[in-house]
């Protein structure tokens, strides 16, 4: 069960008296209680559920006494910087029971949120070995993604207090968690372009891109649909060993049906979906639609060809009588110049 209901209040009077404490007294330690924080960094996917695991043991004759944190962090007012408490801490023996005289808290503080954990008062009488498990969502409250960004979680102070019965301290944080990648798709599809015409029985093809946006190599089947029962082919079905952030190509053939009726249109869905996990997939959707091919020209009549036929002809004709007129008006002028101008004899 999430826990999203939290009270707004100030860090207890008692927890800041102890924290101050523990800055100015210098306690022996005692070696055989100790404690240790969560491991850092922590790489998680975007709102994926991740684990703040850390221990205290108490191995001394008195009651033991901790403060773990509080742990908190900081997001500025922004849902997309902030963490989601999955559920209530856990705080459990190694053999799995509960520790009993808790007190947990959690509520909102300038800027962030805040974890407090710790005995209520009455302290913690058996000794050993218990867990204190935190978990928290990448992702705020309502559902936003946590940016794919570095963020620290801290500690107050740093450290860990206990007492059995003096006071020890043990270093803890910050912790930096990286949120690297998107949880809940882990692939991505799109397709280009999303939407094309074309006439009656013609193909039209897009382009599909498969993106794998998980932090593992992945496979995925891909599958199409529609919803007029138009003809699609895709060039393949399936891809293999696809790297993180890496992608896959398919193109898709669409089919206008030779009897569509003009501006008739046919909305598709191509999928992809994890062969390791089915519940991870995408999808993409694309419109393809039918236009009518532009008419022909009408065949040309044949009386039209014979007139043009016999029109030309005479063209030709015609030419041919003045090119034959003009040559017969130049030798006729040729010859009545060579006359003109022969010598006179003497008789």
């Amino acid at each position: 069960m999430r826990f999203e209901n939290f009270t707004y209040r100030s860090v207890p009077i008692l927890l800041i008296f102890v924290t101050v404490l523990s800055l100015v007294i210098i306690a022996t330690p005692v070696s055989a209680t100790s404690a240790t924080a969560p491991s850092s960094p922590i790489t998680v996917q975007q709102g994926e559920v991740f684990l703040l695991r850390g221990s205290i043991t108490f191995d001394q004759a008195d009651t033991g006494y901790f403060i773990y944190g509080p742990v908190y962090w900081y997001n500025f007012g922004n849902e997309n910087e902030n963490f989601t408490l999955e559920n209530t801490p856990a705080v459990y023996w190694t053999d799995g029971t509960s520790v009993d005289n808790l007190a947990i808290s959690q509520y909102a503080i300038t800027d962030g949120w805040q974890v407090d954990i710790g005995d209520n008062g009455s302290g913690i009488a058996r000794d050993g070995t218990f867990y204190v498990d935190i978990w928290l969502r990448a992702e705020g409250y309502g559902g936003i993604l946590h940016a794919a960004e570095n963020q620290s979680i801290y500690f107050a102070m740093n450290q860990i207090t206990m007492f059995e019965p003096n006071q020890v301290i043990a270093p803890a944080g910050p912790i930096t968690v990286q949120v690297v990648q998107v949880l809940g798709r882990g692939v991505d599809i799109s397709i280009s372009p999303d939407n094309q015409s074309g006439s009656l029985g013609s193909p039209l093809t897009y382009f599909i891109t498969v993106m794998n946006t998980e932090a593992q190599n992945a496979n995925y089947d891909l599958t199409v649909s529609d919803n007029s029962g138009w003809t699609l082919m895709l060039s393949q079905n399936k891809l293999d060993n696809i790297g993180p952030g890496g992608k896959g190509n398919v193109t898709l053939t669409v089919t206008v049906p030779e009897d569509a009726e003009n501006g008739a249109t046919d909305g598709i869905t191509i999928t992809a979906t994890s062969r390791a996990n089915p519940a991870v997939s995408d999808g993409a959707a694309c419109i393809a639609i039918a236009t009518e091919a532009p008419p022909s020209p009408p065949p040309t009549p044949y009386p039209t060809i014979i007139v043009g036929l016999v029109i030309g002809l005479g063209i030709v004709v015609v030419i041919l009588l003045l090119k034959r007129r003009a040559l017969h008006s130049s030798h006729k002028s040729t010859f009545l110049h060579e006359c003109s101008t022969a010598p006179v004899g003497v008789s």
